[in-house]
């Protein structure tokens, strides 16, 4: 990334020539405020019904979720902190944890359902253990819907131990998930001037929510457009990836489900898996430097805002 990149001009804060930003300090401060110590940034993969292909055979790939699991995760990245600025001090890159379900080629032993069970028990007691308090996530729907299936499917789990993560509902005795959405932050408490670093509109107006602050500015609603918006920011192409994460997905389902296969097909689902593995990393990476920069703008005088040119 490069620092020492924006010049503050008034409230506007500039990219390069044409573009700019406005930031909510208060207001963003208060919403992230909500994230409560120690948290766990994540991200997960996962399949179901959507991913079965034009194709699909299903006695030859088996379903292997239902009514009760209709989404089954097969990777989870996942990073660890104490603080914000645990998150602004440290590698982030290597901050990064995994889990993810595994197959050898015509392995006897193989079970999705074992280990599917196993990684789920293990990220509840890891996160009970470790008194966890938030899950963050960029986009948090379908995520929390997940781990709210996880843990109330097991909630045995929970027994003689407390949790601030995982909160009882009283009136529907199931649990809740304390979980944070940092798109809550980033489409209400930042405006974005609708150009890209050589001064073409960025994106079709109509097609995004317009800016709480300035003329004619965007929200931007997802940790793409960020990125892609502040590519003088983080120049560098580490994000770029060949395949769309659709179709990543709808290889994950053959790989974790096919009754027989030939070697050549294996190696191409397992290799997708592995994209799979690479894009759920880069999206908790990029969550963490999202956090970071919210970070310094929120509780950083601009005297000593490391992005910002003096």
């Amino acid at each position: 990334m490069k620092y020492k990149a924006i010049k503050k001009q008034e409230d506007r804060y500039y990219i390069n020539e044409y573009q700019f930003f406005y930031v909510d300090k208060e207001e963003m401060k208060a919403r992230m405020s909500e994230i409560q110590f120690p948290a766990i940034v994540m991200d997960t993969e996962f399949f179901n019904r959507s991913h079965e292909s034009y194709d699909y055979d299903e006695k030859a790939f088996p379903r292997l979720y239902d009514e009760e699991q209709k989404d089954l995760v097969y990777v989870l990245q996942y990073s660890f902190a104490k603080n914000f600025k645990e998150i602004h001090n440290r590698q982030n890159s290597k901050a990064i944890k995994s889990m993810t379900i595994k197959r050898s080629f015509k392995d006897s032993e193989y079970s999705f359902e074992a280990q599917y069970d196993s990684t789920v028990k293990s990220f509840i007691n890891m996160c009970i253990n470790k008194n966890i308090k938030t899950l963050v996530f960029a986009g948090k729907e379908n995520d929390a819907r997940i781990l709210k299936s996880w843990i109330n499917k097991n909630k045995a789990l929970l027994n003689n131990k407390r949790s601030d993560l995982f909160v009882i509902n009283h009136k529907t005795k199931e649990y809740d998930v304390n979980a944070f959405d940092i798109y809550n932050v980033l489409s209400q408490n930042m405006s974005f001037s609708n150009f890209d670093k050589q001064g073409s509109q960025f994106y079709e107006p109509k097609n995004l929510k317009p800016g709480k602050k300035g003329e004619n500015t965007l929200a931007l609603p997802s940790l793409k457009k960020f990125f892609d918006y502040m590519q003088t920011i983080y120049p560098n192409n580490q994000f770029e990836e060949e395949e769309d994460i659709y179709n990543l997905c709808v290889s994950a389902l053959r790989f974790f489900s096919y009754k027989e296969s030939n070697f050549k097909d294996y190696l191409k689902w397992n290799k997708d898996v592995k994209r799979a593995k690479t894009h759920c990393y880069n999206d908790v990476l990029k969550l963490l430097y999202l956090i970071d920069f919210l970070y310094v703008f929120m509780f950083y005088d601009d005297s000593e805002n490391k992005y910002i040119k003096k």
